[in-house]
């Protein structure tokens, strides 16, 4: 297992383009996330958070919708937490969209915010989610978080994301909220 980390954390010589076009070592690639449509990384964006140990639930509000996915503690009936998601977007994500996530997140009584996308920030929203605390996960930032979970999680993921199964998720223990 040592040799693994060490051979893990060896800086390469290979450009980065090569490096992810292909998930051969199990890992998440740019082209694979890049290519899910909205409902697929939104799928894929409410997994990841539910591998972390949270209860994350899509409402199915669509991807114009300011909030896509809320988060909650186990066991709490409230959610702590709003996730929008922005799947290959045409620009960089300004601030509008997280003027309309602080809104809704504000109206619901929810103090926290994250905005994950496949793409990137530009610098009115990098600056307005530091006011507000939002966490912004760009496409980069994301890519790195799916690859740090556990190689199991991972795989998980992996095998979810290359499925092409029905859109509708199971109803959870908030389906009403």
């Amino acid at each position: 297992q040592r040799n693994l980390a060490l051979a893990a954390s060896a800086v390469s010589r290979t450009p980065f383009e090569a490096a992810t076009a292909v998930d051969a070592a199990g890992q998440f690639t740019t082209d694979q996330v890049g290519k899910l449509g909205a409902k697929r990384f939104e799928r894929l964006v409410a997994s990841y958070y539910a591998k972390t140990g949270v209860v994350a639930e899509r409402t199915n509000a669509g991807p114009d919708s300011p909030v896509q996915i809320k988060i909650f503690w186990k066991g709490e009936p409230k959610p702590f937490a709003g996730v929008q998601c922005h799947a290959s977007p045409p620009t960089l994500i300004g601030a509008k969209p997280l003027q309309d996530l602080f809104a809704a997140l504000t109206a619901a009584e929810i103090r926290r915010g994250y905005v994950v996308t496949t793409g990137k920030f530009n610098v009115e929203a990098r600056d307005y989610a530091e006011e507000k605390h939002f966490t912004l996960l760009s496409g980069d930032l994301f890519l790195e978080k799916l690859n740090a979970l556990p190689p199991p999680a991972r795989a998980e993921l992996l095998k979810e994301t290359a499925t092409e199964e029905a859109e509708a998720p199971a109803a959870g223990p908030h389906a009403a909220a």
